[in-house]
């Protein structure tokens, strides 16, 4: 079909790409990034959807769970995961800089300053 079209005698960087979603969308390559985040919003209608360990991976719904459990990519998601599990939890927040951090006593909403008046005709 691509020799229909004349698509094997493109340059290099015009070659064009099939997208996963939709098979009878061609697109530049260079391009088809920006073209998946748009047509991975009608993915339930094309009948295909993204792995779970992988937004690369785009199949049909009937061999998704499949793929899942046996993506390349789901050995390094979960040894990612047995590993952060592992770790002891912290607040993110260092006692050092909670004991630096000081009550302010300004209360804004009772703020009687009457020099301020911005709708004050003069």
């Amino acid at each position: 079909m691509s020799a229909y079209f004349g698509l094997d005698s493109l340059p290099e960087c015009e070659k064009m790409v099939e997208c996963p979603f939709n098979k009878a969308h061609l697109v530049v390559q260079h391009r088809m990034a920006n073209h998946i985040v748009k047509c991975r919003k009608n993915q339930e209608i094309y009948g295909v959807k993204e792995c779970r360990f992988n937004s690369s991976h785009i199949l049909p719904l009937c061999e998704i769970k499949s793929h899942e459990a046996t993506c390349p990519d789901r050995v390094v998601i979960e040894s990612f995961i047995k590993h952060r599990m592992n770790q002891p939890q912290s607040s993110g927040v260092s006692s050092t800089s909670r004991s630096t951090i000081k009550k302010c006593d300004d209360d804004w909403d009772s703020d009687t300053d009457a020099s301020y008046k911005p709708f004050h005709k003069r």
